[in-house]
């Protein structure tokens, strides 16, 4: 079974291609970018957390009017999923926060799992081991971070955190460092807290984290966490499997 998997983001979109489980091929889109769609799909499915943009929901249409047993999958919380979901506003829960979970699942099965989704916002969401989705937190992202440091006072300057960059100084030096220790030291306080709050109630929980900066913090966090950046695109391929075999 072949799927194309499109998770559109806040900032761009990631797409991949999947023959069974397997990843074959993976690439980033901006919104502006022609979608390109291979032939002989079995689906495809997408979460969004922002508008489809019109060209792609147009050549998604055309792809479908071309292989008529294509199946389109728009995530939402009418789709069916191979986990039980226990937000209470289903219908308010990000699709990407949804998808990441169905991924860890499928991933780490039976395993009380919390997941740090590191992109433009940073979210924390708890799936048991039976299972069952529970919800979690929203926070600020690293640029959205910096963004507001600027944009809500008069003489901070706009930074852009480059996630390549070695650490900085304990202390900050110069303003530019002092920012970006503030952001990136409040931020992994922020992580490592929650971890240790849910491994206070779950010893034995699996930590994950996912998204654009989740390499650049996987580095710096004391805990131990596994770094899955294209979790939601393996939870959409599963969510796809599992729409393919209900009758």
């Amino acid at each position: 079974m072949k799927n194309f998997c499109l998770d559109i983001g806040n900032t761009r979109a990631k797409t991949a291609i999947f023959d069974q489980q397997k990843l074959e091929h993976f690439q980033y889109y901006d919104t502006e970018d022609a979608l390109i769609l291979p032939q002989k799909l079995d689906s495809i499915i997408y979460a969004k957390v922002k508008t489809l943009p019109q060209h792609w929901y147009e050549a998604i249409q055309k792809y479908q009017q071309k292989y008529p047993n294509t199946k389109i999958i728009t995530l939402d919380a009418r789709t069916p999923i191979p986990i039980h979901n226990r937000y209470k506003t289903p219908h308010t829960l990000g699709t990407d926060r949804l998808a990441a979970a169905v991924g860890a699942y499928a991933l780490y099965p039976q395993k009380n799992t919390l997941i740090i989704d590191a992109g433009t916002c940073i979210t924390y969401d708890f799936i048991d081991q039976k299972g069952q989705f529970w919800g979690g937190n929203i926070s600020l992202g690293l640029q959205m971070r910096a963004k507001a440091l600027h944009q809500f006072t008069e003489k901070l300057p706009e930074i852009t955190i480059n996630t390549n960059s070695p650490p900085h100084n304990l202390i900050g030096t110069y303003t530019e460092e002092a920012l970006i220790n503030g952001i990136v030291g409040g931020i992994l306080a922020e992580i490592e807290t929650t971890i240790q709050q849910y491994k206070a109630i779950f010893p034995n929980i699996t930590i994950i984290i996912c998204g654009g900066d989740a390499f650049y913090l996987e580095k710096k966090i004391k805990s131990t966490i596994f770094a899955l950046p294209n979790l939601i695109l393996h939870g959409l391929n599963s969510i796809a499997h599992y729409n393919a075999s209900l009758p």
